[in-house]
C-alpha cells in the first residue's frame, strides 16, 4: 500500500541552478529521486526543440517546491532570477523554497 504523503512534502519540486552547475544538479536530482521526490530539471525534462520557457513555465505554475541551487554563476544568472523571483510571488511556494549551497 503506497504511503500517505505530508502535505509538505513535494509532489514535484522545480529545480533552479545555473548551467555552468549541471553536475551538481544532476547528482542532486539522483539523489532526490532515491528518496521518491520527483524534481523538475531542464536538462532531463526539455528536450532540443520545445518551447524550453514554456516548459519552465509549466513546471513552475505545476511544482510545489522551489529548489535554488546557490552559486556565483547562478546568482549572476538572468534566468535564476526570473525563476526565484516567480515563486516569491507564488502563494503555492510560500515557506517552499530552499536554498541549496
Amino acid at each position: 500500500m503506497p504511503r500517505k504523503r505530508n502535505a509538505a512534502t513535494p509532489t514535484e519540486a522545480f529545480l533552479s541552478h545555473s548551467s555552468t552547475n549541471l553536475a551538481f544538479a544532476s547528482r542532486l536530482v539522483k539523489m532526490l529521486g532515491a528518496h521518491h521526490v520527483r524534481t523538475f530539471f531542464s536538462k532531463k525534462h526539455i528536450r532540443g526543440a520545445q518551447e524550453w520557457h514554456d516548459e519552465i513555465g509549466a513546471a513552475l505554475k505545476r511544482c510545489n517546491w522551489f529548489l535554488v541551487v546557490l552559486s556565483p554563476q547562478s546568482v549572476a544568472s538572468q534566468w535564476v532570477k526570473h525563476e526565484l523571483i516567480y515563486a516569491l510571488q507564488a502563494n503555492w511556494y510560500r515557506g517552499r523554497i530552499v536554498p541549496i549551497l
